[in-house]
């Protein structure tokens, strides 16, 4: 049996086994709803009907509720998020540090001093990071949490005199830009540009409604102009790269301007969640514009490169796995897909704090459905036999507020789809760079990567000899919500946001 038949068989195992395993899980549900438990009694019915108004609302209610969002944007949702978590979120304790800040006699703040604290106790390394500044990876993370605010970094940096982001310069972070996409900021995730001393953050808000979730979990794989002499063999989540490009057909001459203006000499991409994908998808879409390998014709990008030595790197969070190698019958175009996606790789970093299902998406199927089902069985085994998990944030979506009713809804749609087809395509996105991993906010990162199919090298060009990514297994809970909160709590809570 040849390597891709053994591949093949493998995969279709998985595929197999997802497809019993989700099968199994969603029966006992409907086995569950098909029982008298759920309805025998008036008191279990009105339990019932209460989770679902929770869940939904009513018509009334979501329908002032939308209009209010139109009219109130981030704000409301953000304070949504801030009342589900159990931790102060990062505007409170920037606005306690501004306002308690003074200077004494050597210089220094109280916020200087409170900034030596910190919730996450070790910082990765720029050796971890590849090549990012310890303080660089807070500022992208303060900058990545505040872009939940309305005109976030324009508070938070400048106006609130919070010392968070200026220590180590001599002049605060400069807030250039924040596009809100106006009526579409539902749809189209927020972008901001900030300068820092000579570096240049481009930083996209994570998910917060509906049509983020939406885009979060699409398998539509597409290539760009950008990395055209690969582009049969190296793919990209497509709705992030819509993201990307369209952030750069708007935006890309005053960043060039500003680039010119201010002396960049380093751009970071940044973002947590849908952002940090985004972010990675953006790293691909700058590093074959400035490939004349990957595409000749010359632009001012390349330009750049060659006059100041301008590098991209990228520092995420939490994101999901957004790139694809699909190997050709051509040995020499594989092999070129190869080294661009190790290009890519080498100036390439996220994170992933504790069991967060995000970062595992798309490409770790085991993992995914490991939550699922651990959500469930909390959800029909507990002793009423009620509805729980419900998540007390938005960021998931109103409509999407049960981990329960989130779960069955999948499985609604999987029903009519192509489920082995969606998996098969699932299973074949990883993340590029290196993964800083968490287990607890005390211990030391672990750097890892994700190589499934061993095309990730090292400096020497032999595979990666760094730990496996998936190779840390799923821990089930008896409260999901605390696993869900680890997504967000990287930047929000214990975060390295330092917040």
């Amino acid at each position: 049996m040849t390597e891709n038949q053994k591949h093949k068989t493998s995969e279709k195992d998985v595929v197999d086994s997802f497809e019993r395993r989700i099968h199994n899980a969603f029966k006992e549900l409907d086995d569950l709803e098909d029982s008298s438990s759920m309805s025998s009694t008036a008191a279990n019915a009105g339990l019932l009907r209460k989770c679902k108004i929770k869940m939904f609302g009513s018509k009334k209610k979501k329908q002032e509720t939308g209009e209010k969002d139109i009219v109130s944007g981030f704000e409301e949702r953000f304070h949504n998020v801030v009342r589900g978590l159990e931790d102060v979120s990062v505007l409170s304790k920037c606005s306690a540090a501004a306002a308690s800040t003074h200077t004494d006699d050597s210089g220094e703040t109280e916020a200087d001093e409170k900034l030596e604290l910190g919730f996450i106790k070790y910082l990765p390394s720029s050796d971890m990071t590849n090549g990012i500044e310890e303080y660089y990876v807070r500022l992208c993370a303060i900058i990545s949490s505040c872009m939940y605010l309305p005109q976030p970094l324009v508070h938070i940096l400048e106006k609130q005199g919070c010392k968070l982001a200026s220590i180590f310069l001599k002049e605060p972070p400069n807030v250039l830009l924040f596009d809100d996409h106006g009526i579409f900021e539902t749809t189209n995730p927020p972008f901001s540009v900030t300068v820092a001393g000579k570096k240049m953050i481009l930083a996209w808000r994570g998910s917060m409604s509906v049509m983020d979730w939406v885009r979060d979990f699409g398998f539509y794989v597409a290539s760009s102009f950008r990395w055209k002499n690969v582009a049969d063999v190296v793919s990209v989540q497509g709705a992030y790269l819509a993201c990307v490009e369209s952030c750069m057909a708007k935006h890309q001459d005053f960043i060039l301007k500003m680039i010119n203006k201010y002396h960049v000499t380093e751009i970071l991409l940044t973002g947590h969640s849908l952002a940090g994908g985004v972010a990675q998808v953006a790293h691909l879409w700058f590093t074959g514009t400035m490939d004349p390998s990957i595409d000749p014709q010359p632009n001012p990008w390349k330009d750049l490169k060659n006059k100041v030595g301008l590098t991209v790197r990228t520092m995420s969070f939490e994101g999901p796995m957004t790139t694809v190698f699909m190997r050709s019958d051509d040995d020499q175009l594989n092999q070129k897909g190869i080294d661009f996606i190790n290009k890519c790789s080498a100036n390439m970093c996220t994170t992933c704090y504790k069991m967060d299902v995000v970062p595992r998406m798309y490409g770790y199927v085991d993992f995914g459905l490991s939550m699922v089902e651990n959500a469930l069985h909390n959800a029909t085994h507990n002793e009423e036999g009620i509805i729980i998990g419900i998540i007390e944030k938005d960021l998931v979506g109103r409509e999407l507020e049960s981990v329960l009713y989130l779960a069955k809804a999948y499985y609604t749609i999987a029903r009519k789809l192509h489920l082995k087809n969606d998996i098969t395509v699932a299973m074949q996105f990883q993340h590029l760079g290196h993964i800083i991993y968490y287990d607890s906010s005390e211990a030391k990162p672990q750097v890892l990567v994700d190589n499934p199919n061993g095309i990730l090298t090292d400096a020497e060009g032999k595979t990666s000899p760094l730990p496996q990514f998936r190779d840390i297994k799923y821990v089930p809970t008896d409260d999901i919500l605390d696993q869900l909160k680890d997504h967000i709590y990287i930047l929000f809570g214990i975060g390295l946001s330092r917040n």
